[in-house]
């Protein structure tokens, strides 16, 4: 990681859906997130994300169904340590707002455990 300091960083994403070959199209979806991240060393930072996910309506044949779109607002801290070129990080994330259109299965809690490692594409 990059000195010590706290960061804030907006991400942005859509999704755009096709109809497939069963004539059914999976609903758009539009993910923002702010993440308010620190870095404590070199090798340790923490973050926080608020992420809304809306997902439009599903459709089949052309007909809008009922019981498909949502929009859930997320909280997710996060903690990241580095060793070197290779970086574990762990992610808590859990729904604090849900509204389905209709019936729909949703999820209580994720967590995610990465492994990464850096490499450099181009000599600098």
């Amino acid at each position: 990681f990059k000195r010590r300091g706290f960061k804030i960083f907006l991400f942005d994403r859509y999704e755009n859906r096709f109809e497939n070959s069963n004539s059914y199209e999976y609903g758009d979806v539009f993910i923002n997130s702010f993440v308010f991240s620190y870095n404590f060393s070199r090798q340790t930072a923490f973050s926080f994300e608020l992420k809304d996910e809306y997902r439009t309506k599903d459709a089949q044949d052309g007909e809008t169904l009922n019981g498909t779109g949502s929009n859930i607002l997320f909280v997710a801290p996060a903690v990241s340590v580095s060793f070197g070129e290779w970086s574990v990080s762990a992610v808590f994330e859990k729904p604090v707002y849900e509204y389905f259109n209709g019936a729909q299965l949703s999820k209580k809690f994720s967590f995610t455990l990465a492994v990464s490692k850096y490499f450099a594409m181009f000599a600098d």
